[in-house]
């Protein structure tokens, strides 16, 4: 059996997971693993570039617990909003959110969402790094709708200051691209990188490829 380890402790990622049939364990990276990377940057590669750090995080701390025999594939994610050329993770702070929303407010961002996988099935090691964006328009916001939406909480845990699955979806008007990369995890490429590597049959169960529980 392959057990299926996630970077994350994010519930939108485990829930994503669960939709292909895997419950996996959860290994968390260090906040300080994440480059935000300059501006001048490309958005795809500090997406990927963090999530590949993320899941070699795991993979290493995954390997102490089960030895290196167990089949696995680790999963890595990492999402950041980009507007006029600015990279933008989470807020770190009320302020911070408030001024990210203003920023948004009324305009077009993109989303990018890196993927890392490291599979060790049957003795061969394998490293895939992908990407998924999207572009998403949000309504003018007042600063009534900003305050309303900053008391909610939601927009401390996620990058760009909204998650597009809760209620920050009240303020998006258009999307443009893989919407679950807006999510956290673009799983469509996930899926295909899954099925290349043998770990899901197309179009039949994956009950064989459910991860089992490590303590």
């Amino acid at each position: 059996m392959v057990l299926v380890v996630l970077a994350s402790r994010s519930p939108r990622r485990i829930e994503l997971l669960r939709k292909l049939g895997f419950n996996p364990i959860v290994v968390e990276p260090p906040s300080d693993i994440e480059v935000v990377g300059e501006d001048f940057l490309d958005p795809r590669f500090v997406a990927m570039m963090n999530a590949s750090r993320k899941a070699e995080y795991a993979y290493r701390e995954i390997k102490v617990r089960v030895g290196g025999k167990q089949d696995l594939v680790v999963i890595g994610a990492d999402t950041i909003v980009v507007v006029e050329d600015k990279i933008i993770g989470k807020p770190r702070s009320i302020e911070e959110a408030r001024r990210i929303l203003s920023l948004l407010s009324g305009r077009w961002h993109r989303v990018c969402s890196g993927l890392a996988i490291i599979a060790r099935v049957k003795g061969r090691l394998q490293r895939i790094v992908d990407v998924g964006d999207a572009l998403v328009k949000f309504k003018q916001l007042t600063p009534r709708e900003i305050e309303w939406y900053i008391l909610t909480k939601e927009p401390l845990d996620a990058a760009g200051a909204y998650k597009i699955q809760g209620l920050g979806a009240v303020f998006v008007e258009e999307v443009r691209g893989d919407y679950y990369s807006i999510v956290g995890l673009p799983l469509s490429k996930l899926y295909k990188h899954l099925a290349m590597l043998g770990l899901i049959n197309k179009g039949t169960s994956l009950e064989a490829v459910k991860a089992t529980h490590v303590g």
